[in-house]
């Protein structure tokens, strides 16, 4: 079953894909939504009838909180169109959001090395973080009072024999009442603990890090799949300091993936872009990122399916972050930072998209330019 709600005439093509963007996450009643530009409706499938009044209020309200808003389109910096690439459908046996197997694992890895090489290059430190990231950390930078829709807590049962004695005896069905918060989540993002590791201190110059790691983000179930995931391995660069070497900094990693991106070639854009902040009073601050040109996005295009999705972001936040990190310069000046994020997942769905599940029959051109030598990498697994 399902609901048309007609906004002809009232939002534009770019307004209603926004309503459908913050619907997916507004009522779990939905287990599909999109926007039908040739009716100008929203179409959304219903789990079941009884769901029809919630769905309409709420497409109806958000609906009206968009015609309110400032319509600030993206702004296309980077394109690249011409490709000669037969797409395919990856293998839902080598790439599914369970389990990575044998050859895509070692494309894993070789984009890795690719990114730590980047980082390396511009004399970035390494870490290593843990999955789990303190309520506290979080609420320095408001990440679950922005992206309420995102967020995995983390709940533990009490060390207290009877409640455990009752875990044992209630299952599943239970288990939340018996549960508290721990005071930590799932990490959404790596830089977040760069940030808590700088927390509080003055930074001698310019400094650069670079993490992996796991991060989770909470999705509607029917949008997992492909490229969505609400497990993904994410590589960052994160980097402050002045100003000047912030942006200049970032803007360099830009251009040196997006030879990276042509090198594979694979076809797409570099557009302005922003966070997506939930409630509606929070979306001037979306508004001015792509005003200041605070982030950028490389999307990749399948013209084939007419699925596209981000596979790298480019930020400057300027001084928001290590405002609120207190973290300041060794002379007491403001200190700026960005960063810079590679979706490790993506960019493996975007190559198997762009050239097949089977590694091994790729375009030498392109396994020259991931260094993918398959021989060498299978002869050391087998030792």
């Amino acid at each position: 079953m399902e609901i048309r709600y007609s906004v002809r005439d009232f939002l534009d093509d770019h307004q209603a894909q926004v309503v459908v963007s913050k619907l997916i996450y507004s009522s779990e009643g939905i287990v599909r939504c999109l926007y039908d530009s040739a009716e100008g409706e929203i179409v959304a499938f219903l789990a079941d009838e009884s769901f029809r009044s919630e769905v309409t209020e709420v497409i109806a309200r958000i609906s009206r909180e968009e015609k309110q808003s400032l319509n600030i389109r993206h702004r296309i910096v980077k394109e690249r169109n011409e490709h000669a690439i037969s797409f395919h459908e990856p293998a839902a046996s080598d790439f599914s959001p369970a389990v990575r197997k044998d050859e895509v694992v070692i494309l894993y890895g070789v984009l890795d090395a690719l990114f730590v090489h980047l980082a390396r290059k511009n004399k970035a430190r390494l870490r290593e973080y843990r999955s789990m990231i303190s309520f506290d950390a979080l609420d320095k930078c408001r990440y679950i009072s922005y992206f309420p829709q995102h967020i995995y807590m983390v709940s533990e049962f009490p060390h207290q024999m009877p409640v455990l004695e009752q875990v044992k005896e209630v299952r599943k069905a239970g288990y939340g009442d018996l549960s508290r918060l721990s005071g930590y989540a799932l990490s959404p993002a790596v830089c977040f603990h760069c940030y808590m590791e700088w927390c509080g201190t003055a930074i001698d110059g310019p400094v650069v890090l670079t993490a992996r790691g796991n991060c989770f983000r909470h999705e509607a179930p029917w949008r997992l799949g492909s490229h969505r995931l609400n497990e993904f391995c994410m590589r960052e660069i994160v980097f402050a300091g002045d100003p000047h070497f912030v942006e200049n900094l970032r803007n360099q990693i830009l251009e040196d993936v997006w030879a990276i991106f042509n090198d594979l070639g694979l076809p797409g854009l570099v557009q302005t872009a922003n966070d997506p902040f939930y409630y509606q009073e929070d979306k001037v601050k979306g508004q001015h990122q792509i005003i200041a040109n605070m982030k950028y996005e490389l999307i990749f295009q399948n013209d084939q399916t007419g699925e596209s999705f981000a596979i790298a972001s480019f930020n400057n936040v300027k001084d928001t972050l290590t405002r609120q990190f207190e973290i300041r310069g060794s002379d007491q000046t403001v200190v700026h930072s960005g960063c810079v994020a590679f979706g490790i997942d993506r960019w493996a769905y975007a190559l198997l998209s762009a050239y097949g599940s089977d590694i091994k029959t790729w375009p030498l051109h392109i396994k020259k330019a991931l260094k993918l030598n398959l021989e060498d990498e299978e002869r050391i697994w087998a030792t």
